[in-house]
């Protein structure tokens, strides 16, 4: 089994920003994971409206470096083919286990080349690039599309997909392109099993201090592309944009994995008084500073 998305942990010297000199080295973790905005909120059961749907897809593709508004529609028709060309296939074969395999091999023949942290879902599409937050969320729209009951897992290290049908549950793991199509119960079970376990021992990297196994929503999604955008801007020695970006993700949701980043961010520098006077700026995040 491939790598799953491991907690990249980067090192490096950040400069002068807004007076704040970063002398530690710093300890930044990526974590692909959870929210909730109730707007657009969907409960992988089926019941999902068109419109939130459509919507969410619209807004984890505005959530990008350098958004490309003109080639929108042209992404979107792509995708738009791809899941009739599935459609129609589930209106032949009647059979879920065969569709459900082939929708997972195809997606990574046609869209998930090759996994690398912080990939937006426009990289996705574009250069076939993906992250297991984007990843996960092509399969989430597909299923979707196709009329499954589903589960987007959010776990502290990684994220999956549970799809029930006929009373059977199946394991979609977008990281892992050649084993993570599984329907053996015991397999399943054991994959879970493991995500409980890295969960509280951290592996060979930071174990945090919460421990989250959840079912979580398209717009989850969106809270935490935020997120990570704010992680990989951190790590890059851009603090204004890492602020807004996790100020963006906890109008979503003041996840616990906010407060901690927050943490380490304050313990990443020499002043963290004068870190804290720069957050109290930010209307959201200003409140969770208060709690501390």
């Amino acid at each position: 089994m491939l790598p799953e998305c491991y907690l990249s942990v980067i090192r490096g010297n950040i400069n002068y920003i807004k007076h704040l000199k970063f002398t530690k080295t710093i300890l930044i973790y990526t974590l692909f994971i959870g929210a909730t905005f109730d707007v657009y909120c969907s409960n992988g059961s089926g019941e999902k409206s068109k419109t939130s749907t459509e919507y969410a897809f619209t807004l984890l593709l505005n959530i990008s470096e350098t958004p490309k508004f003109g080639e929108r529609h042209q992404l979107r028709s792509e995708y738009t083919e791809f899941a009739n060309s599935l459609k129609e296939k589930q209106s032949n074969w009647k059979n879920d286990h065969k569709l459900l395999e082939h929708l997972f091999y195809k997606v990574h023949q046609k869209y998930l080349k090759k996994y690398v942290p912080y990939q937006s879902f426009q990289d996705l599409f574009e250069t076939g690039t993906y992250g297991c937050l984007t990843g996960t969320a092509l399969f989430a729209f597909l299923l979707d599309e196709l009329g499954y009951e589903y589960e987007i897992i959010e776990t502290n290290y990684h994220m999956f997909l549970k799809v029930q049908s006929n009373g059977k549950t199946y394991l979609l793991e977008s990281t892992d392109p050649f084993s993570g199509f599984e329907h053996l119960e015991k397999e399943i079970e054991k994959r879970i099993t493991d995500a409980h376990l890295k969960n509280k021992s951290g592996g060979e990297h930071h174990t945090f201090t919460y421990d989250i196994y959840r079912s979580i929503t398209f717009t989850d999604l969106i809270g935490l592309q935020y997120y990570n955008v704010a992680i990989d801007a951190f790590n890059r020695g851009n603090l204004k944009k890492a602020l807004y970006c996790l100020n963006e993700a906890s109008k979503i949701n003041k996840s616990e994995r906010i407060s901690e980043m927050l943490t380490l961010m304050l313990n990443s520098v020499n002043h963290p008084a004068s870190l804290e006077k720069v957050i109290l700026n930010y209307d959201e995040l200003s409140e969770l500073v208060a709690v501390k």
